[in-house]
């Protein structure tokens, strides 16, 4: 209940910030490749959501705050305008073309949550993105 709270709260406040004419996006790591994953029929072994081990990022699909939400589903203008994948995010900020308000959610692996990475995983990602940021026009 906590989440779908968070969720609808989220949702409601980017809702307004789009009302507003404030450009918003939301990247998620390795986004382009889970979709496809989850794509693949269904009797075959996931490479990408949930899977797991050294060779993996990890993604985890109920960590991405705008799943549940009908306004952001597959197809929807919505969701095609302010959810993108990670590796877009560099390509935007270099191209001077970064949302006013823009989210970054990396992959499970470089999360730091202790069940199944740690925090030097996490932190080296994070600090290359945010010196690839700090050398961009925005």
């Amino acid at each position: 209940m906590q989440t779908m709270f968070r969720t609808a709260l989220a949702v409601c406040a980017l809702a307004a910030l789009a009302d507003k004419g404030v450009r918003w996006a939301w990247y998620a790591g390795h986004w382009s490749a889970a979709l496809a994953d989850g794509r693949r029929p269904p009797d075959q072994k996931r490479s990408m959501i949930y899977a797991t081990g050294t060779d993996r990022p990890i993604f985890r699909p109920h960590h991405q705050p705008f799943n549940d939400d009908s306004r952001f589903a597959p197809g929807t203008a919505d969701r095609a305008e302010h959810i993108r994948d990670g590796d877009q995010l560099l390509r935007n900020a270099a191209a001077g073309q970064l949302p006013a308000v823009s989210f970054y959610k990396p992959p499970g692996r470089y999360t730091r949550h202790p069940s199944h990475t740690d925090l030097k995983s996490g932190d080296e990602p994070v600090a290359a993105l945010l010196g690839s940021l700090r050398a961009t026009p925005q």
